[in-house]
């Protein structure tokens, strides 16, 4: 239990916003900082639980691919 705690992301969120821009350009810029921080990608991916299973044979898939691309890039060359 206390291995899942640990691995949570803490989320830190601007105590003051300067009020200098529009409503809709401060939303611009604050859905743009959550993006790169990828906490929208963790909500997605949260919303259904998968199995640590499925996770380690999508992770080896996705390495499979890259090794195969990398053979045919030096196969070309």
């Amino acid at each position: 239990m206390s291995d899942i705690k640990d691995n949570k992301k803490t989320i830190v969120l601007p105590e003051n916003v300067l009020v200098d821009y529009t409503f809709e350009r401060m939303l611009k810029s604050f859905l743009k900082d959550i993006q790169k921080s990828g906490i929208m990608q963790e909500i997605k991916e949260r919303r259904y639980y998968t199995k640590p299973s499925e996770i380690r044979h999508k992770i080896e898939g996705t390495l499979k691919r890259k090794a195969k691309l990398t053979r045919r890039r030096k196969r070309r060359k």
